[in-house]
């Protein structure tokens, strides 16, 4: 027990300074391992995103998943500001109503 409680403080203390990890902006490509079943649920979104039209899709895609703001995605695109808006909360809206469709997936 106090051993374990050691290597955690230690742990710890490598993290707080910094030696314990790596800035994700030095590295060249970042990568997270995933299971089977989490890489088919990622193309299962993929297909539901790409299935929305065109002008749900964009949105969604450039607000979500590239972060722009709505008034960048507004920029891009050439929209209101307003469109950017109403198209993300229905595209959110397709999207949530698709995945609740899917079968649950275990933890």
């Amino acid at each position: 027990m106090t051993r374990n409680l050691w290597i955690d403080e230690i742990r710890k203390r490598k993290v707080r300074i910094g030696s314990g990890t790596i800035d994700a902006s030095a590295q060249e490509e970042l990568s997270v391992e995933a299971s089977g079943e989490m890489a088919v649920y990622a193309n299962q979104l993929h297909r539901m995103i790409h299935s929305m039209p065109e002008g749900l899709a964009s949105v969604f895609l450039l607000v979500n998943v590239e972060g722009h703001s709505y008034r960048e995605a507004a920029e891009i695109l050439k929209i209101p500001n307003g469109t950017v808006m109403s198209r993300i909360s229905t595209a959110r809206i397709r999207l949530a109503a698709m995945v609740s469709e899917l079968p649950k997936m275990r933890a």
